[in-house]
Order: structure tokens, then C-alpha cells, then sequence
């Protein structure tokens, strides 16, 4: 009879190769770098939406000083100096 302890029976799909054990470091390196790019891109993303954003504010602030301020002081014939 030739029986084999089933704690001691080590079968192939159970133990790791080098080469297996390397892929999952690079997929966990390359995973991360991947996540770090992606909040870089999206950090530099919402920072030039926001100089966007401030620049429509000023600029929409400017066209409504000018459109009703001083387009009528200019329209009314007085001098401004």
C-alpha cells in the first residue's frame, strides 16, 4: 500500500514559481504607478478648470462693468477727467 499523508502531499497549483511570484510585484508596482498618474492627471485637470473658472468670473465681472457702467458714462457726452 502506498498512501501519502494529505497534510505532507504538495500538489503544483499550490506553489509559486519565481516567475509568478515576480508578475504579482510588477502588476502591485505598476498598479500603483498607474493610480499615482491618474491622480496627477487629475489633480493638473482640476487645476487648470479652476483658472478657467476664475478667469470667466473676472472676465464676465469686467464685460458687466464696462457693458453698464462706464458704456453709459462714455454715451453720455460728459467728461470723465
Amino acid at each position: 500500500m502506498n498512501e501519502t499523508n494529505s497534510l505532507t502531499k504538495h500538489t503544483p497549483e499550490f506553489i509559486m514559481s519565481g516567475k509568478q511570484i515576480l508578475a504579482i510585484v510588477l502588476a502591485i508596482v505598476v498598479g500603483y504607478v498607474a493610480i499615482k498618474l491618474l491622480f496627477m492627471v487629475l489633480g493638473l485637470a482640476w487645476t487648470l478648470l479652476s483658472w478657467a473658472i476664475y478667469a470667466v468670473l473676472v472676465g464676465g465681472a469686467i464685460y458687466l462693468l464696462y457693458k453698464f457702467i462706464f458704456n453709459k458714462m462714455l454715451s453720455s457726452g460728459k467728461r470723465l477727467t
